[in-house]
């Protein structure tokens, strides 16, 4: 229900992030390579699993944007499922009011149900995340031997975002240290398996990403938007707080209970992987979004925090305590947060998208677009389109701007030379977003402005024929 109250507000389609990847993935399955324009190498994603699993269903299918979020939501059903089997194996808890609590908490989550049906790897990555965790933690309470499941998940999460290469490492990590916790030898084949199987494949990958894309250690996508300034992570923190704390710090507090007593891998794994995320999403500044980067987090976050109440407290206390929370999750994070987000942007997207497909039939196959929403206006399009925030251009995601971590994330790298002079674009959409970008093409006289009811293109003169601009202005959202 939540999920649906979520896509219903957003016009059922997925945001304009999601775009981007399936850009990619068309032309991945067109045989053009992951690549966001032919011929150029820039990784303007950062989501590699989530690629390969949309570039599949796009050799059967020319628009993947509803099962992009058919998967999304099955994954976040999958995390409810999982996080109630994973109480019962790893914490042994039977109170079925406590089940039932912990299952409300993920899918009362307004972070959660949105961001299922978004599009993007959000729900997939946070149902890896908890599968990573349940593997380890059944390793160390020895209950099964899932070496196999924990090395293929520990592979996964690790393609799925940038972070999870951190996760990926310090999964590695904590399962040497909590073998040698067991007193495992050294020379034991359970050691050192898992880890050299999960680094074994993210070298290879690693090495793949640097011979197609060059020497980056973060996505092109990334470096558009994150410097080296105190600014941003103040910004990020900031975010944190007022995003994240507000209203979950219930949640986390809970969660830190496991670590009281006696030291238990499978606590501390899991609350490192909590925080230790929380401190990523800080450092890099945060998001314009208020819970794509926290979606992942609340199925893992809420098992946790359940566990450590239901060692700490009465079941009385902590139902009440978990419910009362649920009720505060549910109504800021849903109405409050992602509700009011997704209404606000709702018909600029949907418009977008009439654009894109206008472009398609009206623009000559070589015209250049420029856009600063770069996903939904390049897939439909199917234009060479420059993306004038950097995300999937090289040059722009290189510089450091003084104001770095001040203004909207992934907003505040353009070059306005750049972008108009040497690009030369034939249509302009979304120009408003870079500052003196309109007052820069008025003097030079060469683009025409056809204002719309939410977004305005600034067209060459000449560039496509007046009775296509008609049909344009003419067309109904």
């Amino acid at each position: 229900m939540n999920a649906w109250v979520q896509w219903a507000a957003f016009g059922g389609v997925s945001v304009d992030d999601a775009f981007i990847t399936f850009r990619y993935a068309a032309n991945w399955a067109a045989g053009l390579g992951p690549v966001y324009n032919a011929g150029e190498h820039v990784e303007g994603y950062s989501n590699f699993l989530w690629l390969c699993v949309l570039s599949l269903a796009h050799c059967v299918l020319d628009d993947v944007d509803r099962l992009a979020q058919g998967i999304g939501l099955a994954a976040a059903a999958g995390s409810v499922a999982l996080g109630i089997w994973s109480l019962v194996r790893v914490y042994a808890v039977q109170s079925r009011a406590l089940l039932l609590l912990a299952a409300a908490s993920i899918a009362s989550s307004g972070y959660v149900g949105a961001w299922a049906v978004s599009g993007m790897e959000s729900a997939l990555h946070g149902l890896l995340l908890l599968g990573l965790w349940s593997a380890f933690a059944l390793a160390q309470r020895g209950v099964s031997n899932p070496a196999v499941a924990a090395a293929l998940l520990g592979m996964c999460v690790g393609l799925s975002r940038p972070e999870g290469l951190l996760v990926a490492f310090a999964f590695c990590v904590a399962h040497v240290l909590a073998a040698q916790d067991r007193k495992l030898a050294w020379r034991a084949t359970e050691l050192w398996a898992v880890p050299v199987a999960v680094l074994s494949v993210l070298c290879v990958y690693m090495a793949w990403r640097f011979s197609f894309y060059g020497p980056h250690w973060l996505p092109n996508s990334v470096r558009a938007k994150v410097g080296f300034s105190g600014a941003q992570v103040v910004r990020g923190a900031d975010y944190v707080l007022h995003k994240l704390i507000d209203p979950y710090l219930p949640l986390l507090a809970a969660s830190g209970l496991l670590l009281q007593g006696p030291r238990v891998w499978a606590s501390w794994f899991g609350v490192a992987l909590l925080f230790g995320n929380v401190a990523f999403i800080a450092v890099a500044g945060g998001d314009w979004s208020p819970g794509r980067f926290f979606a992942p987090l609340i199925p893992l976050g809420s098992v946790l925090a359940v566990a450590g109440l239901a060692q700490r407290g009465r079941l009385t206390r902590v139902a009440w305590f978990v419910a009362c929370a649920i009720v505060v999750y549910a109504a800021i994070t849903t109405g409050a947060r992602e509700h009011e987000f997704r209404t606000t942007f709702r018909d600029n997207d949907l418009e977008r998208i009439r654009i894109g497909k206008w472009l398609r039939d009206a623009a000559p196959r070589d015209s250049v677009l420029a856009v600063t929403a770069a996903g939904q206006l390049a897939y439909y399009s199917r234009l060479y389109t420059h993306d004038m925030l950097g995300l999937n251009d090289a040059h722009i995601s290189s510089l450091q701007p003084e104001t770095q971590g001040q203004g909207m994330a992934g907003h505040e790298k353009f070059d306005i030379h750049y972008s108009i002079d040497t690009v030369a674009p034939a249509i302009i959409v979304g120009g408003e977003v870079i500052p003196g970008l309109r007052r820069y093409l008025a003097n030079t006289g060469k683009y025409a402005l056809v204002p719309l009811r939410y977004e305005n293109l600034l067209i060459r003169k000449g560039a496509i024929a007046p009775h296509q601009i008609t049909r344009l202005t003419r067309m109904k959202l």
